[in-house]
């Protein structure tokens, strides 16, 4: 469970090149697949991990399937896997959660409150999380794509396409305010820690409803990013307010 710039930075590191990121998973899993034909079932997973937040952050293919990077030999690098069907596997669809949240536990921990979590584990039907963010976390669903998502189990309309164009907004107008701090400073400005202190905040909060996101309660999430912009328009007047005035042009 990731997300774009206001989702975790995950653009970012989607930005990053394969080849800094093969560097950082060497193993038996990336030397030998990386060899195999783009047109391959496996080859093709492969190619979609290269350009994943995974690769760029290091992490390999045993991280969830499973098997031992280490060992050179097939039968040995594949041991204690299990296809993605078998439900023993860490990547069968209702394992996925527990596996993805081995790692991102803020996230696991929100989504174990929704509603479709229950339903996962209630008739393994529910949403998890390749439903959003692909098998290889390169995926952030946009506001249109998310709507389209949604409707596939919910014939009446949910709030998530407004909830994740306030998520955008709101993750905008934080970028624009460190961009503002930032001016303030070059300026020359003075006594900036009230400001620092509000920008901590708003930075903890926005964090926040990123992983409130994950509960699927939108009305809250909408709420909690309302929240946000409504307190980077308050901080953005008082650094307006901080800074020098311009100086005047001289005539000619």
């Amino acid at each position: 469970m990731m997300s774009a710039k206001s989702f975790g930075g995950l653009a970012v590191a989607l930005s990053l090149c394969a080849g800094a990121a093969r560097a950082q998973a060497k193993g038996s899993c990336v030397e030998c697949h990386q060899g195999l034909p783009a047109g391959n079932t496996i080859g093709h997973s492969f190619t979609e991990w290269q350009r994943s937040a995974h690769a760029a952050a290091g992490v390999g293919c045993e991280s969830c399937h499973g098997g031992d990077a280490s060992a050179k030999g097939k039968e040995a690098a594949h041991a204690g896997m299990a296809r993605a069907n078998n439900p023993k596997s860490r990547i069968f669809f209702t394992n996925s959660p527990h596996t993805c949240g081995s790692c991102h536990e803020a996230e696991f921990a929100a989504f174990q409150k929704s509603a479709h979590f229950k339903e996962l584990q209630q008739s393994g039907k529910g949403p998890n999380c390749v439903t959003c963010h692909g098998s290889m976390a390169n995926v952030v669903l946009g506001a249109r794509e998310l709507e389209t998502t949604c409707a596939l189990c919910h014939r009446q309309p949910t709030q998530a396409f407004a909830a994740r164009l306030e998520m955008d907004s709101a993750g905008s107008m934080v970028r624009g305010l460190t961009s503002a701090l930032k001016r303030a400073r070059d300026a020359g400005v003075s006594d900036l820690a009230p400001q620092d202190k509000s920008y901590r905040d708003i930075v903890e909060l926005q964090r926040a409803a990123v992983i409130q996101w994950h509960t699927f309660k939108l009305p809250e999430v909408l709420a909690s990013t309302r929240e946000v912009r409504r307190r980077v328009t308050a901080l953005l007047g008082e650094l307006k307010l901080k800074m020098p005035a311009p100086e005047p042009k001289t005539k000619r």
